[in-house]
């Protein structure tokens, strides 16, 4: 016969582990520290083999583990922010997941890339790199209804499931046995496709039926392990190598460039030594070219230095290792350029202005501008886009 005291402490034992599982859960306090490790041989999970386990912080402020995942089936996706063909499978998974929550299907989404490893130029299709913070942000912006984890610390997880592009996508039975890897679906194309070979897998697993193709490689983009550096070393050496010039500018050669009779569209930065919050917000716009260098755009800084302060203007350059399109005015009337560039220029500095071709106005931030906004407007202008096909 139970007792009084049984029933009290199963439930004191009962609150502890709740509260135990609560704690673990929590990562709003999680600080990210990623590290660059030693090489390992990466080896594809074999069919019939049994789900990695893991513990890895979520975008959400949670931890999660493996077997917090209890339906029948669960589906273990690797996507990134900075990659492309990721971004298309976001909203395919979002749909996918929204079709079969309800049919007893889990899905988790991991992102595997160290924020060490991936080059500033890889991110020429995103607004984000592959940061945890950037996780949060991204999770956020998309309004994403599955857990998205971060294992860019160590890369320990992504090693165990075993593959060297992204999005790739597996499933596991009841039993947590794998049953399909690859492909999410036959097209990155945007708004081609609707995950079609993860549903058909899926299917065939609920109705305990036969995958006719248990492995179909996804094509996609490389997984940035810590421990290769070399896309970044390379962008590094390029970037140190290239000059760093400051050239002279008329006011007319000024407004020849501003109508932009180019193809691409062109971001102005107007700046000055004597402007603390230009200084500050400098090294941000030198991202962005790092960043969309090998996309159909343009960046050019223009500094409003009087003249005779040209190698104080060009000093900061050098020190802040600036190449690219670089100018100075020589001339001072700052109401002349302020009502040629943009009329409805306030005169503050920073002053930052996109111009499409043949000179039509795209965005303006006047005095400082927020970087993740002037990032997102430039991804998503209609001569460059989020995708490989846009």
């Amino acid at each position: 016969m139970i007792n009084c005291f049984d029933v009290k402490l199963f439930s004191f034992v009962l609150i502890l582990l709740l509260c135990h599982s609560c704690v673990n859960r929590i990562s709003e306090n999680f600080i990210p520290a990623p590290q660059v490790h030693r090489e390992v041989k990466i080896r594809p999970l074999e069919i019939g083999a049994s789900a990695p386990d893991f513990h890895l912080p979520g975008a959400d402020g949670s931890w999660y583990r493996l077997n917090d995942f209890d339906e029948t089936i669960l589906v273990v996706a690797f996507l990134s922010n900075y990659c492309p063909n990721s971004q298309v499978y976001e909203d395919r998974l979002i749909s996918f997941y929204e079709d079969y929550k309800d049919r007893g299907v889990d899905l988790v989404v991991i992102s595997p890339n160290s924020p060490l490893a991936t080059p500033d130029d890889a991110m020429g299709y995103s607004d984000l790199d592959d940061s945890y913070e950037s996780m949060v942000k991204r999770a956020k912006d998309k309004n994403l209804n599955y857990p998205y984890l971060y294992d860019g610390d160590h890369q320990n997880v992504s090693v165990s499931y075993g593959f060297t592009t992204i999005p790739t996508v597996f499933v596991f039975d009841e039993k947590r046995h794998l049953q399909y890897r690859g492909q999410i679906d036959g097209s990155s194309a945007w708004r081609a496709a609707n995950a079609e070979d993860l549903r058909m897998a899926v299917d065939a697993v609920e109705r305990k039926g036969e995958i006719i193709r248990k492995e179909n490689n996804s094509p996609g983009c490389k997984v940035y392990w810590s421990w290769d550096q070399a896309d970044r070393v390379t962008l590094e050496k390029t970037w140190m190598e290239s000059p760093v010039n400051l050239q002279k500018l008329t006011l007319d050669s000024l407004m020849t460039l501003r109508v932009n009779f180019s193809h691409k569209p062109r971001v102005f930065n107007f700046w000055a030594t004597w402007c603390g919050p230009c200084k500050q917000e400098f090294p941000e716009f030198l991202k962005m070219q790092r960043m969309y260098r090998d996309r159909p755009i343009e960046f050019i800084s223009v500094s409003l230095d009087s003249p005779e302060k040209y190698l104080e203007a060009l000093t900061f350059l050098q020190q802040l290792r600036a190449p690219g399109s670089n100018f100075i005015l020589q001339e001072s009337d700052k109401e002349a350029i302020r009502k040629k560039v943009y009329d409805q220029w306030d005169g503050s500095l920073p002053f930052t202005i996109i111009v499409d071709p043949l000179g039509l106005v795209y965005k303006v931030w006047q005095g400082p501008f927020d970087p993740l906004e002037v990032k997102k407007a430039i991804v998503e202008h209609r001569l460059l886009g989020r995708y490989y096909s846009d």
